[in-house]
């Protein structure tokens, strides 16, 4: 299996003269130096919302590598990493942000944490504005970005395998609207929809079901996109009916799968 990355943006808001949009890439000393006279001004800020703005990005390391015109520092030591990874620095206009790579073997893709002040009159995504001269082979392929703890509403995408997972959560209908009209620029072969977000206190199993033995559950998470994930892999080694369902007794059934193919609709 390939190398699978994860990315993290940072960003920050800076005290700096507004200019024509252009991405800086800068050292890290450069990029700390930024850092500390924001925690400095703004250290509660800081401390309460600093990994609350991410995303996930389907992008290789060799298309990073393409796109970003300086070389990445290898496994730097200005955080706790969980594991080996290259990190870019950068400043964009009145924020710094930072692109880190993460090496690993699992699920092929790539999560960019974003860090940046809240505002309670803007949208939880609404960092994303700032963010618009990113390359836009990085922004074209958003594939998940952190929302709303208190969410009413979520935006759900459907994969190529007919597969529906949670994009965004949203407080409301109106703001999940509002997302996918500033997305479509960037993603218009996607199929965006939106319904209620994921009960993340449920519990989704995958029955493996065959004829003439007992159904036997497989797997089981706390999110129904994960289970039919897993199911369609698993489905995809045998003969049997992998169906994904919630685990108590009078739960929602989800997708089910033979040779990796759907085979009903929930």
């Amino acid at each position: 299996m390939t190398a699978i990355a994860r990315i993290k943006v940072a960003q920050f808001w800076v005290c700096c003269v507004k200019s024509k949009s252009m991405i800086n890439w800068i050292q890290a000393d450069e990029w700390w130096s930024y850092f500390d006279n924001y925690y400095a001004v703004d250290y509660r800020s800081i401390q309460t919302y600093f990994f609350e703005r991410e995303f996930t990005v389907d992008i290789t390391l060799a298309e990073l590598q393409k796109i970003i015109p300086v070389p990445p520092v290898s496994n730097p030591l200005d955080m706790s990493e969980p594991g080996p990874c290259e990190r870019w620095y950068g400043r964009l206009n009145d924020l710094i942000f930072w692109v880190t790579y993460y090496h690993t073997e699992s699920n092929n893709y790539t999560l960019i944490n974003c860090i940046a002040p809240f505002s309670s009159e803007n949208y939880h995504w609404k960092f994303l504005e700032q963010l618009v001269d990113l390359p836009s082979s990085i922004l074209s392929r958003i594939s998940w970005i952190n929302g709303d703890n208190g969410a009413e509403k979520a935006i759900y995408v459907t994969d190529k395998n007919g597969l529906s997972y949670e994009f965004y959560r949203a407080k409301t209908h109106q703001e999940a609207r509002e997302l996918i009209v500033f997305l479509q620029p960037f993603k218009s072969e996607f199929n965006f929809y939106i319904d209620e977000p994921e009960d993340r206190n449920s519990t989704w199993v995958a029955v493996k079901i065959q004829p003439g033995e007992l159904d036997q559950i497989v797997a089981r998470y706390n999110s129904r996109s994960s289970t039919e994930s897993l199911a369609r892999a698993m489905s995809m080694d045998d003969d049997a009916l992998y169906q994904v369902k919630e685990e108590r007794g009078d739960g929602k059934i989800g997708l089910a799968f033979v040779k990796g193919k759907v085979i009903n609709q929930p």
